[in-house]
C-alpha cells in the first residue's frame, strides 16, 4: 500500500461529508432572497406602498434564520462543528423569534375575517405549527446528527413556500404555471409554490434512498408532523377559540 503523506493524514481519515444538505439550504435562502426582494430588500426602488413595522421584523427574522440554516450546515459540511454547536443556541432564540413574529404578523393580517371566516388562517397556521414541532424535534435530537438535520431542514422547508408564493408571481413564473398546471382550480402562485415544495420534498426522500437505501425514521416523523399533526393542532387552535381570542387581542 501506498504511504499516505503526514499532511494528508487527517484528509485521509476523515469521512466525506455529504453535501446535499448545504445545496439545498443554500436553494432556500436563494429562494427567500428572490421571492421578497421586490416587496422587502429592494422596495425602495418601486413605488410600493407602505407596510406595516411588524412585516418589517417578520422579513427580518425570517431572513435570519435562512442565513442561519445555511451557515450551520455550511459549518457541518467543512467540520466546524465545534462553532456550530456554539451556534445553535442563537438558532434556538432566532425559532422562537419567527414563532413570536409569525403568530403576530398572522394575527394582525387576519383581523378583519376572523369573525366571520376564523379557519382562513388554517394554512399558516399549520405552516407555523409544522415548523415549530420539527424545530423542537431537531432540539431535543441535536445528539442524534442524522435526525437533527433532517428535522431542521424539514422546519424550513415548512416556512419557504410564502417565498415561492412571490416567485409564482413573477408574470413569466406565472404564465409557465398556468401553462403546466391548466387544468387545476387554484391560482398559478400557489400551484407553484405547492409543486416546488412537492419537488423539494421529493428530493430528501431520494438522497434518503440513495445514500441510507431507505427513508429515515425522522424524515417519516417530519412527514407525518406536517400532514397529520400540525393540521390537527390547527383545527383544535381554531375550534375551540383559542385562535379567534387571540387574534381579538390585537383588534
Amino acid at each position: 500500500m501506498a504511504d499516505i503523506p503526514p499532511g494528508n493524514v487527517v484528509a485521509a481519515v476523515r469521512p466525506r461529508r455529504d453535501r446535499f444538505f448545504i445545496v439545498i439550504t443554500g436553494l432556500m435562502l436563494v429562494i427567500v432572497l428572490v421571492g421578497f426582494a421586490h416587496t422587502l430588500y429592494l422596495r425602495v426602488l418601486f413605488d410600493l406602498p407602505e407596510i406595516p413595522a411588524q412585516l418589517y421584523v417578520h422579513g427580518t427574522v425570517l431572513t435570519i434564520w435562512f442565513s442561519l440554516a445555511f451557515v450551520q450546515t455550511w459549518l457541518i459540511a467543512t467540520d466546524r462543528t465545534a462553532i456550530h454547536r456554539r451556534l445553535g443556541v442563537a438558532g434556538v432564540v432566532v425559532a422562537v423569534g419567527v414563532v413570536v413574529v409569525s403568530l403576530i404578523t398572522l394575527a394582525f393580517r387576519h383581523v378583519p375575517f376572523i369573525e366571520d371566516d376564523p379557519g382562513r388562517a388554517f394554512g399558516n397556521l399549520n405552516t407555523l405549527n409544522s415548523f415549530s414541532i420539527c424545530v423542537l424535534s431537531a432540539v431535543l435530537l441535536r445528539h442524534r446528527p442524522a435526525a437533527h438535520k433532517r428535522l431542521m431542514l424539514f422546519a424550513s422547508l415548512n416556512i419557504v413556500l410564502p417565498a415561492l408564493d412571490r416567485i409564482g408571481r413573477i408574470t413569466p413564473v406565472t404564465n409557465f404555471t398556468k401553462s403546466v398546471f391548466s387544468t387545476l382550480d387554484m391560482p398559478p402562485e400557489i400551484a407553484f409554490a405547492l409543486a416546488c415544495g412537492v419537488f423539494l420534498l421529493l428530493a430528501v426522500l431520494i438522497h434518503d434512498l440513495f445514500t441510507e437505501k431507505r427513508i429515515k425514521w425522522a424524515t417519516v416523523w417530519a412527514i407525518v408532523v406536517t400532514l397529520l399533526v400540525a393540521p390537527a393542532m390547527s383545527m383544535a387552535l381554531i375550534n375551540t377559540g383559542i385562535w379567534p381570542n387571540f387574534v381579538h387581542l390585537f383588534m
